[in-house]
């Protein structure tokens, strides 16, 4: 069986974990690749690990670093251009709005 080299290709993207209405992944883009303009279907939450880059969100480039975060409504349109190998963490959620706070019981 020929082997696989996910870890040389200049896009790549790999579960983190899913459950219904979330599902966390980890993207990676090489240093000079870009993944194209396109949207999702679901909020999407990008927080920038490791390395820099350009994300675009609708036609407005932005400068990222790691720590950067980067949220989006359903449909919005958004590319990555990296400048240093990227590593992202891409939250899709579907988020039903609602008015009570968010709390995770820790103070």
């Amino acid at each position: 069986m020929a082997e696989t080299t996910v870890l040389e290709a200049p896009v790549r993207k790999g579960p983190i974990f899913e459950r219904a209405g979330v599902r966390a992944v980890r993207l990676g883009v090489r240093a000079g690749a870009s993944v194209p303009t396109h949207d999702s279907n679901a909020d999407v939450i990008a927080v920038v690990v490791r390395g820099s880059g350009t994300f675009t969100v609708n036609g407005e480039p932005r400068s990222i670093a790691p720590g950067d975060v980067i949220d989006m409504a359903p449909k919005t349109p958004h590319s990555i251009e990296a400048r240093e190998d990227l590593e992202l963490v891409v939250l899709h959620c579907r988020l039903g709005g609602g008015v009570e706070p968010i709390t995770c019981g820790a103070h």
